[in-house]
């Protein structure tokens, strides 16, 4: 009788057992997806002598967390390529609706083109639709004297120096007109000299004192300045300068300007 009582037991038991709710599988718990806010936008850019300035709004409120900005660069029309080694983390200044970014050691005379993203920690990347191209030029100040032979007599924007006024290579000399100061063309002096044409940069009431208007008019290769004026001149290279006429002192004959020279032919792009 007992041998047959455990058998019995046993096999109530395991019905009872698979008869019983079974156990749950455990879920699967989804993480939320890293935040992500919007992709950079407006970026501009701005040339100075072998650097580009780039800047942008970035679209993010303030206590987003980024892994930063990646920029890129190409080079002409060339294929961009990043230039930030990681995510670059923003300027030092504690205004997060904008961001800015300087690229140097590049060539002055290129033409670059940027683009702009942000990344986020897990990794996503958002482009800014904006690109902007950038032409980096050499600019300086520069101090003529009303002499032929003196070392500041002249200026040669190509070779960024100051030279003799009948030295081959110059692009501009001072000339005292009836107690005038004018800005000559080298050619005047003689035919185997260079051309120079400068052409006033003529403002409207109204204008937008940042932005500069295109040239007017037919270029002079003598023209009257004072203090103040803006010009473009025309080398005989097909390049441009910017000039604004900083100091005229006509008692001791000298004049200074500051300049920016575009070093790419027929580029009217400063």
């Amino acid at each position: 009788m007992r041998r047959l009582i455990a058998p019995l037991l046993l096999s109530l038991v395991w019905w009872l057992i698979s008869c019983g709710p079974k156990p749950e599988a455990p879920s699967t718990v989804e993480r939320p997806p890293a935040a992500v806010g919007g992709a950079p936008s407006h970026l501009t850019g701005k040339a100075a002598s072998q650097i580009a300035e780039l800047r942008w709004q970035t679209n993010q409120p303030e206590n987003r967390i980024l892994s930063g900005y990646n920029v890129y660069m190409a080079r002409e029309d060339g294929e961009f390529e990043k230039i930030t080694s990681s995510p670059y983390p923003g300027d030092l200044d504690p205004d997060y609706v904008t961001e800015s970014f300087q690229a140097a050691g590049l060539e002055n005379g290129v033409r670059y083109r940027f683009r702009v993203s942000t990344v986020y920690p897990n990794a996503a990347e958002l482009f800014c639709d904006d690109t902007v191209e950038i032409i980096p030029r050499p600019e300086g100040r520069i101090r003529l004297k009303s002499s032929f032979s003196g070392v500041e007599a002249g200026f040669s924007f190509a070779g960024l120096q100051s030279v003799p006024t009948d030295d081959l290579t110059n692009d501009i000399y001072l000339a005292i007109i009836n107690n005038q100061a004018h800005l000559a063309s080298p050619q005047r002096i003689d035919i185997v000299l260079r051309q120079t044409e400068y052409f006033p940069i003529l403002r409207r009431p109204g204008d937008n004192p940042e932005s500069l208007p295109g040239l007017t008019g037919d270029g002079k290769e003598l023209l009257p300045v004072k203090v103040g004026d803006q010009l473009y001149i025309l080398t005989q290279d097909d390049c441009y300068a910017l000039v604004l006429v900083e100091k005229i002192n006509l008692k001791e004959e000298f004049l200074e300007v500051s300049f920016v020279y575009q070093m790419r032919p027929k580029t009217l792009i400063f």
